[in-house]
């Protein structure tokens, strides 16, 4: 851990949790700087004999990690990097990216976005194949959800192919309802308000 200067590490109070697979604990800790903001904090897991961190993007260049990256029915193509980037810069966004040391492993990312006053938008969710069915994607979209409620969102709203299954079950999972969104059509639409 050298590069955390003065950094004070603490152990979260949060009990073990357990997921359906075998093998896999979560340690929840957290890192704080002297400005003890959100950007600093880091979760270390171990799964599978794999030590995943997840950490906030601070540097919109971090980004580039995704370009060609495959997710469920598109390729994350310069276009899309281009748009995260625009959204990053928005107040409050929150982009979680999750490593096994150098080695992708998941992406989620959150901002202010979304044409309805007061909501966050979850505007992009990856998960690598090889932790799929883990609980990452949940953990990444419920670190989101609560970044949202401590920037007095009124709620959090995604998107997803009619054909993205696994999506569609983890956001009814975590307690999202789907709703008729008049502007988009081409897919469904999930809300969950606080």
């Amino acid at each position: 851990m050298s590069g955390l200067g003065a950094a004070v590490i603490f152990l979260e109070v949060l009990p073990k949790v357990w997921f359906n697979t075998a093998n896999m604990v979560m340690r929840s800790w957290v890192i704080s700087s002297e400005k003890g903001n959100f950007q600093t904090k880091q979760n270390y897991f171990h799964c599978m004999g794999n030590h995943v961190t997840i950490s906030a993007m601070t540097d919109e260049k971090e980004i580039e990690f995704l370009q060609d990256k495959q997710s469920f029915n598109y390729t994350y193509d310069k276009a899309t990097l281009d748009s995260l980037r625009e959204h990053f810069r928005l107040k409050d966004s929150l982009y979680l990216i999750a490593k096994d040391r150098k080695q992708f492993v998941a992406f989620c990312s959150t901002d202010r976005g979304w044409w309805e006053d007061n909501f966050f938008f979850i505007r992009e969710i990856l998960v690598d194949s090889k932790f799929q069915k883990l609980g990452m994607g949940k953990k990444l979209m419920t670190r989101c959800i609560e970044h949202a409620k401590k920037n007095g969102a009124t709620g959090v709203v995604t998107e997803t192919a009619f054909e993205n299954y696994p999506m569609q079950k983890l956001c009814e999972k975590i307690g999202f309802k789907k709703w008729d969104n008049p502007q988009w059509r081409t897919g469904i639409t999930y809300k969950l308000c606080f």
